[in-house]
């Protein structure tokens, strides 16, 4: 677009600063499975039967600035610390959300 055209446009402003990377921790939650392991960026923590089937709370530090990387395991008033082993980033805050059980009509059986 030339300049020109550019001053014609309705509603036209310069865009902002662009979006800041978090400068703490990460958290996110995740379900234990049945024997009590969770995965969080790429890496199987076992937290143990006592925590199956529960929701955890973890705090993952960041791979490009912190020296110490570690996860912090929040369950049942505990906090467990795990380093981290992988490099990988955080691409889900919440796995395992709670899904809908509704039988589509079509698939009824009779």
């Amino acid at each position: 677009m030339t300049p020109a055209e550019i001053v014609k446009l309705r509603s036209a402003r310069p865009a902002g600063p662009p979006p800041q990377p978090p400068t703490g921790p990460i958290q996110v939650q995740r379900l234990a499975s049945n024997s009590g392991v969770v995965m969080v960026a790429g890496q199987k923590v076992s937290l143990g039967r006592a925590n199956a089937g529960l929701t955890v709370d973890v705090d993952v530090t960041d791979t490009d600035t912190d020296t110490d990387t570690e996860l912090h395991v929040h369950s049942d008033g505990t906090t467990h610390t795990f380093r981290r082993t992988t490099t990988l980033a955080v691409h889900s805050i919440k796995s395992h959300r709670p899904r809908k059980s509704e039988v589509p009509a079509g698939a009824r059986s009779r």
